[in-house]
């Protein structure tokens, strides 16, 4: 049972490792409560908080803890009172961009912190004092409160990973105990050649004993280059295995996984499966190997001197605990040098960003001094962690040293007593190499065990994802896929009686924060062939709505209906063909214009392409290239402008033939004549559209009009009804008119 009490001293309580940036939050939170003695998944905390890329707010935090059974105690204190009045563990706001939790301060104010980002560091009082923002929160168990939960080990998924290559692992293991037998074998042999050829002249020891020497360092040879090869193999089958699965899976995640995420982030999980099977096997792998062999060393130095394994052994021992300490003594300096790298390559990234802005304000000299400054602790920081550096390097050479040279001292002892031979004390030294070998490991193994448990960690995370239940299988061809579809009489027909299509919006729900609904019961029904327009201010839903309708996101609740169908009842992929979707953000593949088109779908013919290109007002500038379709735009379209760049989405849209249009302000970079002419050539195909207003122009061309705000319908009508009354539409019209 925990104790369910604050301390004044210092406590230590188990870091939750974040995953993300924006859950430091979600995960300090954690940290508390298994402080208390609850276990609870950090995906489900996540989702308490309401997380989004944008992180969690205090106040959200709390809500949380609030569910949890934990009653929480906001307040603002100096570093100073923090140090002499606070209680432990608190969440501490640290930077005012990150969450952590304060285990305390020792006798010479050092502050303690748990950090979702680091782990358990310690930092001295005048960089606490620096970071902290002065504002805490503390926790207490209220009587709703309820201790439990189990653990789960981040590495309980390392033999699911490893499921198919278990055998060959196995084998590796093996290798590595049958590798030990040559060394031994060699060690033996040494010792026959220095006592009985050596020192006794007996020549016919000599020649046997260099031929099994011989022998067995080419066995020896042979066994390390299969084990090589084998964990080689073993590490790109792994990681290829791992990457194909971790790409299918984030394509099969809802469409709100990455839109809590960050971008850079989720491009780094693709890399996980090179990342996990390096550190495994070239690092975690291979020192257990060595660790084998060491094990089987030992029974064999045992029998060759008792006292000179127990004295080397305690030695070891010994080195390993300076070692332990001289490396917590480097990792204050590794984490100071960690931030001073970033904030140089911050104020680096920034300038190239901004070398526009730079050259034009004649600031170059102005951000060079800013750019030295940063740079110039990193040297400073680089220096110091040097320093000590040299200073383990000394110690554990010295140790080295010291260690043969006790070892020589005390082993002629052992001869001069006739405890011991020479021939034995050579081999034994040589042994002593394969012995000593994992040592020098032993001392960055735990962070490798640490890294590998927060890549495992990330790896949970998306398992733990729920698949998009729309989302059919990746691995299916998109032309099977296309055939299928058209295939389905039943299917098939709620499309082909004419070339339109209605939708109808019923009681439709959607949140962004399970506890703060954002649209509910929306209603609404676009007629065949009709044209519906969302108007609004920012941040009111329209993009929503249109996400929803896109298959973006799922509703809460309600339905969405298409000829009468509920969307559920109907194959993905025949929604596909049917809903063209033009977003707010344009992205153009570093591909042809006819592949960024047609988007590698091979039954879009070349007439289909001729056709949108020209309702999307965009063939000129085709046409002006010397290679037409085949010319290549660059990764974005930074190469075209961003007119140019919406004509082509709208072009590659209208393209796959939709009979509903869904346009996100995908006018926005044109000029009012491009916009109109594209508008009524794309309401001259008689499909069905819903399309958000960035001018009022294409909501005065539309048959039916939403206005909405913070997520509900204010107004809706026929944009000739609305302009009749004091409406919003109205004087949202006036106000285009008069600018």
């Amino acid at each position: 049972m925990r104790n369910l009490q604050l301390s004044k001293k210092r406590v230590v309580a188990k870091t939750t490792i974040q995953f993300e940036a924006v859950e430091c939050g979600a995960a300090s939170l954690r940290t508390i409560l298994q402080y208390f003695g609850k276990i609870v998944p950090l995906s489900d905390i996540r989702k308490e908080c309401g997380i989004t890329r944008d992180g969690a707010t205090a106040s959200r935090i709390v809500s949380a803890a609030k569910s949890y059974g934990l009653d929480c105690r906001p307040f603002k204190l100096s570093a100073e009172g923090l140090c002499q009045e606070g209680k432990f563990p608190i969440i501490l706001f640290w930077g005012f961009n990150h969450f952590l939790v304060l285990e305390g301060f020792d006798e010479h104010q050092n502050a303690y912190l748990s950090d979702p980002q680091q782990g358990r560091v310690r930092v001295s009082f005048k960089e606490f004092e620096e970071t902290y923002t002065g504002v805490a929160l503390e926790f207490i168990p209220n009587k709703d409160f309820t201790q439990g939960g189990n653990e789960e080990s981040n590495f309980a998924v390392l033999p699911e990973l490893l499921n198919n290559v278990k055998p060959y692992v196995w084998i590796v293991v093996i290798l590595s105990i049958f590798g030990a037998i040559p060394t031994l074998v060699i060690a033996g042999a040494t010792s026959q050649i220095i006592n009985q050829f050596l020192n006794n002249n007996k020549l016919y020891f000599g020649i046997p004993s260099l031929w099994l020497i011989g022998i067995s360092s080419t066995i020896l040879m042979i066994i390390l280059t299969m084990q090589y090869l084998i964990v080689r193999r073993l590490g790109f089958k792994v990681s290829k295995e791992l990457t194909a699965n971790l790409f299918q899976k984030l394509f099969s995640v809802p469409f709100a996984f990455y839109q809590q995420r960050m971008l850079g982030e989720l491009a780094q999980r693709m890399q996980l499966g090179i990342r996990i099977s390096d550190q495994f096997f070239n690092d975690i792998l291979l020192f257990t190997l060595t660790m084998i062999q060491s094990f089987v060393i030992v029974m064999a130095t045992l029998l060759i001197s008792w006292q000179l394994t127990v004295f080397c052994l305690l030695l070891i021992s010994v080195n390993l605990i300076l070692n332990y300490k001289l490396t917590l003594n480097r990792v204050d300096s590794n984490r100071l040098l960690g931030i001073e790298e970033g904030k140089m390559l911050g104020a680096s990234m920034q300038g190239i960003g901004d070398i526009q802005m730079i050259k034009a304000s004649g600031l170059e000299i102005q951000f060079m001094s800013g750019w030295q400054i940063h740079f110039s602790n990193v040297i400073e920081k680089r220096q110091e962690l040097g320093i000590q550096i040299g200073l383990s390097n000394v110690v554990a050479s010295g140790s080295t040293y010291l260690m043969n040279s006790m070892l020589i001292g005390i082993g002629g002892l052992l001869i001069l007593s006739g405890d011991l031979t020479l021939g034995a004390l050579v081999s034994f030294q040589f042994l002593l190499t394969v012995l000593v070998a994992p040592v020098a490991q032993m001392s960055g193994i735990s962070k490798q065990f640490q890294m590998l448990d927060g890549l495992l960690g990330r790896i949970l995370d998306l398992q733990k994802t729920e698949t998009d239940p729309t989302q059919d299988d990746l691995l299916i061809e998109e032309s099977n896929q296309y055939q299928s579809a058209n295939s389905d009489p039943d299917n098939h027909k709620l499309f082909t009686a004419s070339t339109e299509i209605d939708v109808e919006f019923k009681d439709v729900d959607f949140s962004y924060d399970p506890k703060k609904p954002f649209i509910e019961k929306f209603n609404f029904v676009i007629p065949n062939g009709g044209h519906l327009a969302l108007v609004g201010g920012s941040g009111c839903g329209k993009s929503t709505i249109i996400k929803v309708l896109a298959g973006l996101y799922n509703p809460l609740g309600g339905q969405i209906k298409f000829n009468g169908v509920n969307k559920i009842d109907i194959k993905k992929e025949l929604i596909n063909q049917v809903i063209g979707y033009v977003p707010q953000d344009v992205f153009m593949f570093n591909e042809s214009i006819e592949t960024n088109l047609k988007l590698w779908k091979d039954y879009v013919s070349d007439s289909d392409l001729e056709s949108a290109v020209e309702l999307a007002c965009i063939k000129d500038m085709i046409d002006k290239y010397p290679m037409k379709y085949k010319q290549i735009i660059s990764n974005g379209g930074l190469n075209i402008s961003g007119g140019q760049r919406q004509r082509l989405e709208i072009a590659r849209a209208l393209a796959l033939k939709p009979k509903l249009l869904l346009l996100d302000e995908a006018t926005s970079a044109l000029d009012e004549d491009t916009e109109k002419q594209v508008l009524e050539n794309i309401w001259g195909l008689g499909i069905s559209t819903v399309s958000i207003a960035h001018r009022m122009r294409s909501a005065l061309m539309s048959d039916y009009v939403i206005v909405m705000h913070e997520g509900k319908i204010v107004e809706q009508d026929t944009p000739n009804n609305l302009l009749k009354t004091e409406t919003v539409f109205k004087h949202l019209v006036n106000l285009e008119n008069n600018q």
